[in-house]
């Protein structure tokens, strides 16, 4: 165990920038397999094994994305940091069974509210509870498995140990921030057509380099139209764009932990595969960047990505970030709150516009929305993206009962 985690701290494989811990947390890929592992490496340049263990057993196992694994790690990093700084060897207090102390729960709260990057001022209410909950389930993964391993005849000790665990959970949970609502709707339909109107790429509103404008184009298209996840579109290769007949289409498909993907912050699709028709005029804009792609970004035949930067290189999940940014900045009239989960719920609303144009049952409706959303067939989730819609149907709801009522009481 010991020579493996030597060799991934040694590794020249990519790694994301480290942060200014002194416990380390890197995002490491394995070229042979594309897989992303996080490792928080510590003083003496070696990977942890107590943290090597809840990567790959337990946050492995549960599902959770590579970024969701780094986030969670770099808080446990401070934690490391914080137990140094004074002395607490938390490996032993924690193989104990005596944790910690409530006044240094206290004090490891507060230094979980401070800014990681040694400035003054502390982090968000929403950063401090992921960091505080995240550091939670660290020390309690742990001491569960310490309770595990003792002997049955020694019930009282488990039971001492299983007490302190209870108390050490209640002082990390108790008094955080509640989980941040999202209330996100979708745009009006004048806010939709002034954000078509800037993206084209002759149109005198468009603010991007005329070098990347068909790029953008035929991305932030497709996010408008098909209302892609940010990194589904991401993820296009070639043999994924059927732009010929009668019929063009667009296949989503599971790429994840590709090894042709250099990426270190890789785009990973959370929904299902699944084949989307599109509009003549995004058929025509995904052609007009492939014939530029081949054209003008000679390096970009080194990846089957259909999107690319400038140098060639898949296109990065900042990136995108970048152009909702400064479409935000330049376009007067888009919201401060455009982005591509934005233009997700944009999508739903025609969605349900179209539904009531074409008559289709609720069942039919939940059907197709959840397949051209990626979603599974029994979910729910098409509440969420439909609030402008629902909210904007009983508006008029609404008028149309106080009209009634108006002309009765005349």
């Amino acid at each position: 165990m010991r020579i493996f985690l030597r060799k991934i701290a040694q590794s020249k494989c990519l790694l994301q920038q480290q942060e200014p811990f002194r416990h380390r947390v890197k995002k490491i890929v394995f070229p042979s397999s594309g897989e992303r592992v996080v490792f928080v490496i510590g003083r003496d340049k070696i990977a942890r094994e107590d943290t090597t263990a809840y990567t790959m057993v337990h946050q492995r196992s549960v599902g959770l994305s590579p970024n969701t694994m780094y986030l969670q790690m770099q808080a446990v990093a401070m934690m490391l940091d914080w137990a140094d700084a004074r002395g607490i060897d938390l490996e032993q207090r924690i193989g104990s069974g005596d944790l910690l102390s409530n006044d240094e729960i206290y004090a490891l709260r507060d230094h979980l509210r401070s800014r990681a990057d040694n400035a003054s001022g502390v982090v968000g209410g929403q950063h401090y509870r992921n960091r505080c909950v995240s550091v939670r389930d660290y020390v309690v993964w742990h001491a569960e498995s310490v309770i595990s391993r003792i002997p049955q005849p020694q019930w009282q000790r488990a039971q001492g140990h299983r007490m302190r665990l209870e108390s050490f959970e209640k002082l990390m949970s108790s008094g955080l921030p509640s989980p941040a609502a999202r209330n996100r709707e979708g745009h009006s339909e004048d806010v939709q057509k002034l954000f078509l109107e800037a993206i084209h790429p002759d149109s005198p509103l468009n603010p991007f380099k005329p070098k990347f404008r068909k790029r953008n184009y035929a991305l932030l298209l497709l996010y408008h139209e098909r209302g892609l996840r940010r990194a589904d579109a991401l993820k296009l290769t070639g043999e994924d764009l059927l732009l010929h007949g009668d019929k063009p289409y667009v296949f989503v498909r599971f790429r994840n932990d590709d090894p042709r993907d250099p990426r270190v912050d890789e785009p990973r699709l959370k929904t299902q595969p699944r084949d989307l028709p599109i509009s003549n005029e995004l058929r025509a804009a995904l052609r007009d960047w492939v014939m530029d792609r081949a054209k003008n970004f000679p390096k970009a035949k080194r990846t089957p990505y259909i999107f690319v930067a400038g140098n060639g290189q898949p296109l990065a999940l900042k990136a995108v970030n970048q152009m909702f940014q400064l479409l935000r900045a330049r376009v007067i009239g888009l919201p401060a709150d455009l982005t591509t989960h934005h233009k997700r719920h944009d999508a739903n609303d025609r969605l349900t516009e179209m539904s009531k144009t074409q008559g289709w049952s609720e069942a039919q409706e939940k059907t197709y929305r959840n397949y051209l959303m990626g979603w599974t067939k029994m979910s729910n989730q098409g509440e969420k993206y439909t609030k402008r819609s629902t909210r904007e149907g009983a508006e008029r709801a609404l008028q149309a009962l106080q009209a009634k009522s108006r002309g009765g009481a005349e």
